[in-house]
């Protein structure tokens, strides 16, 4: 609220002004009262008065020229002193005031002028931002006094503009010398000068002496407060915040204590009055620079508020006020566009930022972030390790890392990260969110034992209750896929009683009662993952690949289409491959129970959804190997074949159908190749046992029984339960002993061992007579066994025979070479004698 103004001191000058208009004196005598109110800082009366001599004195005397002179020149000079002195938006208007005055003097007869030293500094002062000019001028009133107080001012001023640190600061110790008792301002300007130059100390010490000498002194106050809050101690910045409030109490619209302040309010997340205070500074402000902080003080206050849009507008300004100079609103305005997911415009904004501050670590974190966001794993990595290494950074590297895959990497920065907190807080555990990550990592990176020892030294730290059931969650993945399936299950059903809608829970306990072959434990898990949440994607496809398991194809199709009904599950690749599987399977029961039509209809859709799949990523490879399993049902093997080929070095089932269709091609040789590094390949969706039964197909047709039978053997010992490994390996043994008997040079050890293999046939075969699917050739084959059983005796006798006379007749040539080498010897001997 404005001061009522002193009706004493207003009669007062109605008198005055009265008098001397009524007695018409010169306006000398109107320029001496006038600087008397001036030297009783009576500013607004000498204002009045030499504004009423212009307007009300006399003009008919001779010196009147002159008068007028001094009258502008001393109105100029205190418009100019009121406008350096004036921070707020009122120097615009007291500016406008000094180059009226000017050009009042310029008006002015040249006779009237004259080189006053008043006149001189004026001019200057009012031509800072013209420094060649203002410059000629202050050196003219040097001319005439040497050590100008004014004049000295004026140089260091322009100096200190034009970043000549050193030669302000010499301008302005001499006045120094000159005047001991110059105004603050002075010592104020050294400190400056001094601030520039990075002597700190010293730069303290004047802005002290200036407080010293004019406790008012808004300048001395707030660069004190400058070099205390830079510190970024506790007790330093308590003491620079007191000298921001000093200088609010001294004059609370003052722009650059506003400014101030509105740091302090933000780091006290006082937004309120941060908003507050960011108005009147824009309101007070004189200068563009001023009000762009200021905007953007009133961006950070809508930021924190979380109104982005305004926050948004506000940084907008900001950037347009100060041009592209100016960092901090291109960093809020990076920081909106990421939330608006507008990437692009942020990596701009960031680009700008580090151009202007090039190490700014928070913006180089950031920027780091923003790579990784847009896929660039590489420059993400990279961006990161520019930056110091602290926590975030280690943080954020590993983040990265992990996106790229890149887990070993990612663990030794996650490790970084605890190593740092470990050094800075001793006192305070690590965070388990931190360890969680950890163990995470070192489990998608097989250290599951490691991961195991994070995850129970994470629970040894006090946990809230969210965190808890994160960890332990965590350690019993771990424990499931290290088999030990009894451990984690007491884990979950632990979780389940504090949480019993947690439904990731039951489809952990469903999956592993899956691997179990407990197919009904694992119905009843994925049923109640349903009921807690009915969109839930994984429990459909659980339950897809259960009722696949129990050949149910309607209904593996029927849950796969709930799920697909979801628009953004429509375009999945995963689902459209999976639904194409799945109607393959179709097509092969359709086919096996002679419905044509529908096996028609269900290889088009096959192809449909694999192509689908191909248009959303050209470069799936799955959708590929869909494609040639379909054109070899359709009888074109040879293009299916070429393309298996191609996929054969990226995709290990198309590794196994390449071995399929050079089997149905009769290239027994290539599918022996294809099958056996199909047993090398881990998770194929065929079991190993499987496969080493496809390889004993292709070896027992290319004539390799032996290793065949050896193959059906180890697939037997996998799956003893499996009657078609027992057929083909009752078939095989029965082959090699009837080869055996057709076999001239074959001994009768041979032929005892074969005949105890065909007794083995025959029992799998007559075992094999109560199996429905294999009846008719179990029984055709076990009599071929008893056929060939039949003749082995006779055949083993007189093969026996043989053999008895063979080791006869070996005696006796031995005998007889024996008596014939004897008898040579005797010979020998007595011709001797």
């Amino acid at each position: 609220m404005a001061e009522k103004p002193d009706e004493n001191k207003v009669n007062r000058m109605m008198e005055l002004l009265q008098t001397l208009i009524s007695k018409r004196v010169s306006l000398h005598e109107w320029t001496v009262r006038a600087l008397r109110c001036y030297h009783n800082a009576e500013y607004d009366e000498f204002v009045h008065l030499l504004k009423s001599a212009i307007k009300y004195g006399p003009s008919s005397y001779a010196s009147y020229q002159a008068d007028l002179l001094k009258v502008h020149t001393l109105l100029a000079a205190h418009y100019i002193r009121m406008t350096q002195q004036e921070p707020t938006s009122a120097r615009a208007q007291l500016a406008q005031q000094v180059k009226h005055h000017m050009h009042a003097i310029d008006s002015l007869p040249a006779s009237a002028e004259s080189k006053e030293r008043r006149l001189l500094l004026c001019r200057g002062f009012a031509l800072l931002h013209q420094p060649q000019l203002a410059d000629q001028y202050f050196r003219s009133v040097l001319q005439q006094q040497p050590y100008c107080l004014g004049a000295l001012i004026g140089l260091a001023c322009l100096a200190y503009n034009q970043a000549e640190y050193r030669v302000a600061l010499g301008y302005l110790k001499t006045l120094l010398l000159r005047y001991p008792d110059a105004p603050a301002h002075v010592r104020v300007g050294i400190a400056n000068c001094l601030l520039q130059l990075g002597e700190l100390e010293r730069a303290r010490k004047f802005f002290t002496l200036a407080k010293q000498q004019s406790p008012h002194c808004i300048d001395a106050l707030l660069g004190e407060a400058q070099l205390s809050l830079n510190k970024c101690e506790r007790p330093s910045v308590i003491m620079g915040i007191s000298y921001v409030c000093a200088a609010y109490a001294i004059n609370h619209r003052h722009p650059h204590v506003l400014s101030w302040l509105c740091t302090y309010f933000y780091y006290r997340r006082d937004y309120n009055n941060l908003l507050v205070a960011a108005g009147n500074a824009f309101v007070n402000a004189n200068t563009p620079q001023l009000r762009a902080q200021s905007c953007y003080q009133i961006a950070r206050s809508y930021h924190a508020f979380r109104n982005f849009d305004r926050a948004f507008n506000f940084y907008g300004h900001a950037v347009r006020m100060r041009a592209k100079n100016y960092a901090p609103p291109h960093l809020g305005l990076a920081q909106i566009y990421i939330r608006r997911q507008q990437l692009q415009q942020a990596y701009q904004e960031l680009r700008i930022v580090l151009q202007l501050l090039p190490q700014h670590r928070f913006s180089m974190l950031l920027l780091s972030t923003l790579y990784g966001e847009l896929g660039q794993l590489q420059l993400s990595v990279q961006t990161f390790q520019q930056c110091q290494e602290d926590i975030a950074s280690c943080l954020g590297l590993a983040v990265s890392y992990e996106r790229a895959r890149l887990f070993p990497q990612a663990i030794s920065a996650q490790q970084s990260a605890i190593n740092v907190w470990s050094k800075k807080q001793t006192a305070q555990p690590v965070p388990s969110e931190w360890l969680n990550n950890l163990g995470a990592l070192q489990f998608h990176n097989s250290e599951l034992q490691a991961a195991l020892q994070t995850f129970c030294n994470a629970l040894l730290q006090p946990q809230g209750k969210l965190n808890a059931l994160t960890l332990i969650y965590n350690k019993a993945r771990v424990l499931e896929e290290q088999h030990l399936h009894q451990q984690a299950e007491l884990l979950y059903l632990q979780l389940l009683k504090n949480f019993p809608n947690y439904y990731s829970i039951h489809l952990r306990l469903g999956a592993m009662a899956y691997k179990c072959k407990q197919f009904k434990r694992a119905l009843h898990c994925f049923q109640t993952v349903l009921q807690l949440d009915k969109n839930n994607v994984l429990a459909r496809q659980f339950l897809a690949h259960y009722y696949v398991q129990l050949g149910d194809i309607s209904q593996a199709l029927f849950q796969y289409n709930v799920s697909m009904c979801r628009a953004e599950l429509k375009s999945d690749c995963y689902m459209l491959i999976a639904v194409g599987n799945v109607c393959l399977l179709k097509l092969q029961k359709s086919l096996a129970d002679g419905q044509v039509i529908l096996a028609e209809q269900v290889l088009q859709q096959a192809l449909m959804l694999y192509k689908k799949a191909l248009q959303h990523n050209g470069s799936n490879l799955w959708a590929v190997n869909g494609i040639g399993a379909v054109l070899c049902t359709q009888g074109h093997l040879t293009v299916g074949s070429q393309i298996f080929k191609q996929l054969t070095d990226f995709n290990g089932g198309a590794m196994l159908n390449a071995g399929h269709v050079a089997l149905e091609l009769q290239q027994y040789t290539e599918a022996i190749t294809a099958y056996r590094i199909c047993l090398e390949l881990p998770a194929l969706h065929m079991p190993v046992w499987k496969i080493r039964q496809l390889l004993a197909s292709a070896l027992m047709e290319d004539g390799r029984l032996e290793e065949a039978k050896q193959e059906l053997l180890k697939a037997r010992h996998v799956a003893p339960q499996d009657d078609k490994v027992l057929l083909q390996l009752a078939l095989i043994i029965k082959q090699l002993a009837s080869d055996s008997f057709k076999a001239e040079s074959a001994d009768f050890e041979q032929l005892s061992r074969a005949e105890r293999e065909l007794s083995i046939a025959r029992s799998i075969f007559l075992h094999l007579e109560t199996n429905l699917e294999h009846r008719h050739t179990a029984h055709r084959q076990a009599k071929k066994c008893a056929k060939l059983l039949e003749h082995a005796p006779e055949k083993l006798q007189l093969l026996k025979q043989r053999t008895e006379i063979a080791v006869q007749e070996n005696k006796e040539k031995k005998k007889h070479k024996k008596h014939k080498k004897r008898k040579t010897k005797n010979e020998a001997g007595t011709t001797t004698s």
